[in-house]
């Protein structure tokens, strides 16, 4: 028996959590990616090259879940490990602070959505619904443009893997 905090256990969980990700199971991959995740750091420690991957996917995963109150410290941490060890022009540095840069810029917009259509005293509709027209006295319909969700491009699956950094990756 290898045990749960294995590596070859480790990695092959790793390995589940990417075929679901590329299948665009997101919540499948979810608690598999938390695994991996508490086994990386009572194993390898919190500055090892795998946790920090391990937290980049897990972050990644959450944002597209649109769960980005949980997915962006997860992607800040990485990227903090990762600028200490390896710096800035490192490959893998780059992607995750441009994904961080992707999701909170989706999340920003999902909150400015919000808070305008608080301000307007209206409720956004959910995300594809077309909104209702409305008829003024003069008889004329004006409905407004839909309101739909942030695209999170995680949708489409990755076409090509990064195995040794646990994190699809798109080509």
């Amino acid at each position: 028996m290898l045990g749960n905090h294995h590596v070859h256990t480790r990695v092959s969980i790793a390995r589940l959590a990417i075929c679901l990700w590329a299948l665009e199971d997101l919540a499948g991959a979810d608690p598999l990616y938390v695994e991996h995740l508490a086994s990386c750091r009572k194993e390898l420690g919190d500055k090892h090259l795998d946790t920090f991957s391990s937290l980049a996917c897990l972050g990644q995963i959450r944002c597209a879940q649109g769960m980005y109150e949980t997915g962006l410290p997860l992607l800040q941490e990485s990227l903090t490990g990762r600028l200490k060890t390896l710096g800035e022009m490192d490959p893998m540095t780059v992607e995750v602070r441009q994904a961080q840069t992707k999701y909170e810029a989706e999340y920003n917009l999902k909150r400015g959505q919000q808070a305008a259509s608080l301000n307007a005293g209206s409720v956004m509709p959910p995300a594809g619904v077309q909104p209702a027209s409305t008829v003024s006295s003069s008889g004329s319909s004006s409905g407004s443009a839909p309101v739909s969700a942030p695209s999170t491009g995680s949708s489409a699956g990755p076409s090509t893997f990064n195995v040794r950094n646990m994190a699809p990756k798109r080509g």
